[in-house]
């Protein structure tokens, strides 16, 4: 157990836990808030049965939802079990997400049993607003976490209100909650289409009524990531006087990321225009938007954007950290190991073999042989 939990403490694996931990979370939000307002919004007719639309919206995202909170809570919480107690920020984040998951599951199954639409539907509201609350904690700067768990010294909430606005991590907020919306219409819109193809349980208007319901939703929702988008990067071009988001290598990055998401929201302007009702065109289209999404989380794009507050500050710091490391081992360990390499190799190798030659060689060599012929 304890070498389990050593290897999903790893930062690759916590990263990956935390994706899985916020798809939950952003599949119970859209899929409750999706569901709350085609609950109220419309009534059974003759020809169709339009409240259970909201069943068939949670139905469509249940599954994937047990599958990403049970992948992602062990991942995340599991190694920090004995410090959840410890910290505020952590405990409200499992309180929020547990009660999310518990909510969501409780409207789910109770949509047929609770015909009442007041008592009923704020049970979506609910799980919205708790798993709401639970991905905030993901996205809120260090300065919330350590202000609830006392850790340091509290700033006043307004200076850490507008660093949090200043930041790109409202921005990114912003955008998990539009991405949260349209990916729960987009799983609603293929769940439909499938449905419709292979086995009629509603007539064919629901469907009809049921695909435009979701495409609204999904359109003005993508539509709407141009300001969250816009705002992060018109911050990443002024944090920067080269501006290098229209310089290669991530001028392809960024026209990549446009171009799939202008094709993805061509192609779905055009599904909801002719009212279709199509698995491919849907699918054609999740995946445009799945490409974006990746260009734009996954790759060097997203390096330069997170870091665009670093780049600047490590080039200097390790351009400055280097340089007092070498000169003090330049002038000061370096100068005391040259010292006594120089001193015993010089020194030894040439008095000793100077002065023991020259004087048993020349001296004795010369007195013994001029005295002897002189007396005779």
């Amino acid at each position: 157990m304890d070498n389990f939990i050593t290897y999903i403490n790893s930062p690759a694996i916590q990263t990956a836990g935390r994706i899985f931990f916020l798809l939950a979370m952003a599949l119970i939000f859209g899929s409750s808030l999706l569901a709350f307002f085609s609950e109220l919004t419309f009534k059974a007719t003759a020809k169709a049965d339009y409240p259970i639309r909201s069943h068939n919206i949670t139905r469509s995202t249940g599954l994937w939802i047990i599958l990403f909170a049970l992948v992602g809570g062990i991942i995340i919480f599991l190694p920090q079990n004995a410090n959840l107690t410890k910290s505020i920020s952590r405990l409200t984040v499992v309180l929020s997400s547990i009660t999310a998951l518990l909510l969501f599951l409780l409207y789910h199954f109770t949509t047929k049993s609770i015909k009442n639409k007041v008592l009923h539907a704020p049970l979506g509201l609910l799980a919205a607003a708790a798993a709401k609350i639970a991905a905030l904690f993901c996205y809120l700067p260090s300065g919330f976490s350590a202000r609830l768990d006392h850790l340091k010294a509290p700033a006043p909430i307004n200076e850490l209100v507008n660093s949090w606005l200043q930041s790109g991590e409202m921005a990114n907020f912003v955008h998990f909650i539009l991405n949260a919306v349209a990916i729960s219409a987009l799983i609603f819109m293929l769940a439909n289409a499938k449905e419709k193809e292979k086995k009629r349980r509603q007539p064919r208007e629901y469907y009809f009524k049921a695909s435009s319901f979701a495409g609204k939703w999904l359109f003005a929702a993508v539509t709407l990531q141009i300001f969250p988008l816009g705002w992060i990067f018109y911050n990443f071009s002024g944090s920067h006087p080269a501006n290098p988001l229209f310089t290669p290598p991530l001028l392809y990055w960024f026209c990549g990321l446009v171009g799939f998401a202008t094709l993805g929201w061509l192609l779905l302007l055009k599904i909801n225009r002719d009212g279709l009702v199509n698995r491919r065109a849907t699918f054609i289209i999740g995946l445009f938007f799945i490409v974006s999404l990746c260009l734009l989380h996954f790759s060097p794009l997203n390096t330069a954007i997170t870091n665009q507050v670093k780049p600047e500050t490590p080039t200097a710091t390790t351009a400055a950290a280097p340089a007092k490391p070498t000169t003090h081992k330049l002038q000061t360990p370096p100068s005391a190991d040259i010292k006594p390499a120089v001193k015993p190799t010089v020194k030894p190798t040439a008095k000793p073999t100077a002065k023991p030659t020259a004087k048993p060689e020349v001296k004795p060599a010369i007195k013994p042989k001029a005295k002897p012929e002189s007396r005779r």
